[in-house]
């Protein structure tokens, strides 16, 4: 990796500095990390995961803070082998560049970890007691969570025959299996039905078309309202950000995971994707040139 510049970079697609950059990486890494060797073996396939992830995330190599753990990550695959105590190494760097400080809620930071920690977990494609427990005491030890009760009801049956026989019935298996692929998936609908007035939004991550005091601006002037937060009253999230590929280390957060939690409630609420966002400002403006 290239490695030029001698500063922390403002990172423009993060809208607010590298400080929370860094942040944001290392918590979601951290949960990554953990849950590849939550079961005392490195698969092929959590090496080829954690590959893809730092292919994903060459453009943060200007922040001068992450280069140790890039540079650890680099080392380890070198010989395109991934062997625990790689891992731990890599970790243990993780833990020395972890901020002081926080930029985040947090809640914020929890989802963030549990969101590595469940790809960390579902890299390849298994689910092993180990695993299951480490996800029930993780997920038991933070109550503000935005689990649903179903998901938590799953684990804790899961720990109960665990402990009871050792073995999990494969229906509770499946269930959290499809929980797991939901959570760690983008869950926008490409397809909603987007309009304006008397509609209210709340804005999640960070927009390319700039910075969110302008994204609301575009909102306000076509009849809608934007929120700091998701509530039973919100139409819309519409989640920023079109540099990624794994959407979920730019953008996941509290909001999306509020609005995931009371769409499967049953609230008419829709999460959008930026690029579906503009699509409806430009439908929008053709209505009305058409008006005119």
């Amino acid at each position: 990796m290239d490695h030029n510049k001698d500063n922390d970079v403002d990172l423009l697609w993060t809208g607010f500095g590298a400080n929370a950059s860094v942040e944001k990486t290392i918590n979601i890494l951290s949960g990554i990390l953990l849950g590849f060797i939550s079961d005392g073996v490195i698969q092929e396939e959590e090496k080829e995961f954690l590959k893809k992830w730092r292919i994903e995330h060459v453009h943060e190599d200007l922040v001068q803070k992450l280069r140790p753990v890039f540079a650890k990550i680099d080392d380890a695959l070198a010989d395109d082998v991934l062997a625990i105590e790689e891992v731990l190494e890599i970790l243990s760097v993780v833990d020395q560049i972890n901020p002081t400080s926080t930029n985040y809620h947090p809640e914020t930071i929890d989802v963030q970890f549990f969101l590595g920690l469940c790809n960390g977990v579902f890299a390849d494609d298994q689910i092993k007691p180990e695993e299951i427990r480490l996800l029930s005491t993780w997920s038991e030890q933070r109550k503000n969570l935005p689990l649903s009760p179903e998901w938590r009801d799953c684990l804790e049956k899961l720990i109960c025959c665990l402990d009871s026989s050792g073995t999990v019935p494969s229906e509770l298996l499946n269930n959290l299996r499809q929980f797991i692929t939901d959570f760690i998936h983008c869950p926008t609908s490409e397809d909603a039905n987007i309009t304006f007035e008397n509609k209210q939004f709340v804005l999640s991550g960070q927009f390319a078309i700039g910075p969110k005091k302008n994204v609301a601006k575009i909102i306000e002037e076509r009849g809608g309202a934007v929120s700091s937060s998701v509530s039973q009253k919100t139409n819309y999230v519409v989640v920023g950000g079109t540099r990624s590929v794994l959407w979920k280390y730019d953008s996941y957060g509290t909001k999306v995971a509020k609005a995931k939690q009371l769409k499967e409630a049953g609230l008419p609420i829709e999460i959008v994707s930026e690029g579906s966002f503009m699509n409806a400002i430009s439908a929008y403006q053709e209505l009305l040139n058409e008006q005119k």
